[in-house]
């Protein structure tokens, strides 16, 4: 609240065919924060928790597997982490060589 946001990535979770329901989610770059965007599109920002993830080049994406659950993935600085989407919560999962310098985007095949 009252902070400026740097929303720098964005996914969709159930982002697949024939779901019902999507929500965006954003990762504000400056503050480390992980947001709800709703309504998607045009909507509030709500701060959910901290990624502990900051930067200008961050990577985002959800993936939602056969059961409907969903998992996100960020990637800053060639470490790549999941990302709780309820909470924010960012955990590293490992370095990832021979990227260029600044990835803007990444794409999650469900499984």
């Amino acid at each position: 609240v009252g902070k400026k946001p740097n929303i720098v990535a964005g996914a969709y979770s159930n982002s697949v065919k024939g779901t019902k329901e999507t929500t965006l989610y954003d990762i504000d770059g400056t503050l480390g924060t992980f947001l709800k965007q709703a309504p998607p599109n045009d909507g509030i920002l709500g701060t959910l928790g901290a990624t502990g993830i900051k930067g200008a080049n961050i990577a985002f994406d959800i993936s939602t597997d056969a059961a409907g659950k969903n998992t996100g993935f960020a990637l800053s600085e060639g470490t790549l982490y999941s990302v709780d989407i309820a909470t924010g919560a960012s955990t590293a999962v490992g370095k990832i060589a021979g990227l260029p310098d600044a990835v803007r985007d990444i794409a999650v095949i469900a499984p």
